[in-house]
C-alpha cells in the first residue's frame, strides 16, 4: 500500500500541472487578444474617419450681428471672443450647431446668456445686439 500512495500522488500531480498549464495558456491567449484590440498605438496609424468627415462636412452659416449700442460689445462664438463695433453690422461665418453667448454686459442681456444657436436650416440670420 505504501507503494500505491506515491503513484496516485504523482498521477494527480501530473493532471493538476496539465490543468494549470492549460489554464495559463487560455488566459494568456484571452489577454493577448484583448490587449491587441485595446492597444493605444492603433489610433496613431489609423485616423478616425468619422470625426474628420464630420468636421469637413459641417455647414457654416452666415450670421449678421447688428450692434445698435453706442459702445462695442463682445460675444463668444463657440470658444472665441469676438468684438462687435458700435452702430455697425458684423458678418461672421459660424459652424452649424455653435452657440453664441454674451461675453460683455448688454442692455437686455447678461454675460453667459445665449443670444442664438446657429442652425444650418436658418441661413443668413440677423441678430440685433443692444
Amino acid at each position: 500500500m505504501a507503494e500505491d500512495f506515491p503513484s496516485c500522488m504523482s498521477s494527480s500531480k501530473g493532471r493538476f500541472m496539465l490543468r494549470q498549464k492549460t489554464l495559463a495558456f487560455v488566459l494568456a491567449a484571452a489577454c493577448s487578444s484583448t490587449m491587441l484590440y485595446a492597444a493605444p498605438f492603433g489610433s496613431i496609424f489609423h485616423k478616425d474617419k468619422s470625426t474628420a468627415a464630420a468636421s469637413s462636412n459641417s455647414a457654416t452659416v452666415n450670421v449678421d450681428f447688428n450692434n445698435t449700442a453706442e459702445y462695442p460689445r463682445q460675444i463668444k462664438v463657440g470658444s472665441k471672443v469676438k468684438t462687435l463695433s458700435s452702430h455697425k453690422v458684423t458678418h461672421i461665418a459660424i459652424p452649424a450647431g455653435t452657440a453664441v453667448t454674451v461675453y460683455s454686459s448688454m442692455k437686455t442681456h447678461n454675460p453667459g446668456d445665449v443670444l442664438v444657436v446657429v442652425y444650418s436650416t436658418h441661413p443668413n440670420q440677423v441678430v440685433n445686439v443692444d
